[in-house]
C-alpha cells in the first residue's frame, strides 16, 4: 500500500511538472526543434535561445547629429552619413536610441533613419 501511494504521488509529481510553463526573458526568442538523434523517436525536443534581433535603420540623410541624449538640447557625439545602417534599441517621443555597426549608442531623430 505504501509503495502505492509513494508511485502515485511520483507519477503525479512528474505530470505536474511536464506541463509547466516557464516565463520567457524579454530579449530571448526560443526555437523549439524535433531532436535529430534516437530520442526524435520518443516524441523528445530541443529548445535552443538565441537573442532577437533588434531592428535596424539606415540615415536618410548627408549628415546626421548623433546625439548624447534625446533631443537638441543634447551634445552631438560624432556625425553619421547617409546609408549608414544603424540599430534601434529603444524609441522615445520622435527619438530613437541606436546602436552604430562600431556599436557606438547614441540618439538620432526618427525622421532621419528609414526603416530597412
Amino acid at each position: 500500500m505504501q509503495k502505492t501511494i509513494i508511485l502515485l504521488i511520483f507519477a503525479l509529481s512528474t505530470l505536474a511538472c511536464s506541463s509547466l510553463e516557464l516565463p520567457v526573458p524579454d530579449g530571448i526568442a526560443y526555437t523549439v526543434t524535433a531532436a535529430q538523434n534516437t530520442k526524435a523517436a520518443n516524441n523528445t525536443t530541443n529548445v535552443t535561445a538565441s537573442p532577437t534581433s533588434h531592428p535596424r535603420c539606415v540615415v536618410n540623410t548627408s549628415t546626421l547629429n548623433f546625439r548624447a541624449c534625446a533631443g537638441t538640447q543634447c551634445t552631438t557625439q560624432t556625425w553619421l552619413r547617409e546609408g549608414e545602417v544603424l540599430t534601434i534599441l529603444s524609441a522615445q517621443d520622435q527619438w530613437l536610441q541606436v546602436e552604430t555597426q562600431s556599436h557606438i549608442t547614441g540618439w538620432v531623430h526618427s525622421k532621419f533613419c528609414t526603416g530597412e
